[in-house]
Order: structure tokens, then sequence, then C-alpha cells
């Protein structure tokens, strides 16, 4: 702001006894009095100002991960999301232990996607309380996946929507439907439908490219065996390899 006032000789500018033209900081805090809707009005209007500004910042300011973290303590946890196989592997399919899967998979989907996911909620109701998502999370992704899907992929995705599925059984019309009903306009279009294991892929990725073809939502299915792989690639290498897998699940009905 200094600049241009100076290249406009705005009355703001004061000539010190060498000839510099230089203004001081004081006069231009008192009439730039920036507020969220000023900085953000000033960021669209310079950016290369503010990419200019996010560069300086060290590395230290970029968030950590959780396994960061707990590797910075005096006396650090050894950390194995494999742990959580056997986690899963103990809730048996059905109603009775439907609570258990479904806080389960809210502990095991915040260890494999974080940090791309963040702020997990269960049992969120929406439309005035006449109907719950199972899990919500904020799509919070720079990069990776849920990144892809947003600046891509072109999905309106500000939070990523779960439904758990504690069947016996596949996932039919009515389950893809329930989650379908809570897309919309603030939520997002793209959610995560978790089951347990599926007898029938094909028909499963026929719903999921019916979808898809018919509308500007997605949804993607994971049973077990999706949850063990990703566990695992999580574990050994890292959000790229989560990454991968998910792009190729992404690909199977999109292509």
């Amino acid at each position: 702001m200094e600049a241009e006032l100076i290249n406009a000789n705005d009355s703001l500018v004061t000539v010190l006894k060498n000839g510099t033209r230089k203004i001081l900081r004081r006069d231009l805090r008192e009439r730039f009095r920036f507020n969220r809707e000023d900085l953000h009005r000033f960021s669209r209007q310079h950016p290369e100002i503010l990419k200019k500004y996010k560069e300086t910042l060290p590395a230290q300011a970029k968030p950590i991960s959780d396994f960061d973290i707990e590797l910075r303590q005096k006396y650090p946890r050894e950390i194995n999301l494999a742990d959580l196989v056997s986690q899963l592997d103990g809730i048996k399919p059905g109603g009775s232990d439907a609570g258990k899967y479904h806080s389960a998979i809210l502990g095991i989907l915040q260890a494999i996607f974080y940090p791309s996911l963040a702020n997990p909620k269960k049992e969120v109701p929406v439309d005035e309380g006449r109907k719950r998502i199972d899990i919500t999370f904020d799509n919070a992704a720079e990069s990776g996946f849920f990144s892809r899907i947003v600046h891509h992929h072109q999905v309106f995705a500000p939070y990523v929507l779960v439904e758990c599925k504690n069947y016996s059984q596949d996932p039919e019309n009515p389950e893809f439907d329930q989650l379908k009903g809570r897309f919309g306009r603030k939520r997002g279009n793209f959610g995560l439908l978790v089951c347990r294991r599926i007898d029938n892929p094909d028909l499963m990725l026929k719903r999921c490219k019916d979808i898809v073809n018919n509308s500007d939502q997605i949804i993607l299915v994971l049973e077990d065996v999706d949850i063990r792989e990703l566990i695992r690639l999580r574990n050994t290498r890292g959000e790229a390899g989560v990454t991968s897998y998910m792009q190729t699940k992404l690909n199977q009905i999109l292509m």
C-alpha cells in the first residue's frame, strides 16, 4: 500500500531532507484499518502478495500429523495402524453391534484420512432433526484425494458424509437413497457408504455409476477389504498410498 500511495503522490507522502519520499507506517495504519472483509478483498486484488506471504511462512507453520506429534513426546507411544484391523475383526455384522461398528469406523477413517478430513462428528442431526448423518468430516484437504475431488473433478464437497451399514448383506437402493438424501447445497455432494462386505460387486458398481451419470453426486462404497487395505497403505506409504487407492476406486465409477 505504501508503494502504491507513493507512486500516486498521495497526501500521506512525506519528503525527507535527503529527498526520499516516504509514508509513515502509523499513517498507513490510521487510514487502512483492515478487518477480515478488507483482507479478503485485498488478497483477491493482489494475489501475488498473498503468494509471497505464504512462501515466507516457516515449515513449522504447516499442520503436522498426529503421528509426528506423538513422536515429539518424551515417551512416545508405539504407533501401528494395523491394530485397527483387529478392532474391526472383533465386530460381528448385525444390528446388535451396529453402535460398535459405527464408533470403530469413525476412528478408523479419522486415522486413515487425517489431516485431509478433520473435525469428525457422529450422529449429526440435519433438516431440523428429521434426519441424521452417521458421520460427518470437514473437508480440510489441501492436497491428495479429497482435494482432487473438489479441484480436479469439480465436485462440491465442503463436507464428506459417511453412512455406516453393519449388514451381513450388500447395501441396496434404499441405503444409497438415504445417503443421497443427506446431500445438499450446504453439505455438499460427496459421501462414503461403508459396509462389511460386497457379494455382488458388479451390481454395486452399477449403482455407483448410475448416481454419477444422473446427478452431480458421488458415492464411494468401502467394504472391510477396502478398509484393511487403506490401513495397510497408510501405515506403509502414507497419504500418497491412500490417495492412489481412493483414486482407483473413483476411476472405476467415472470411466
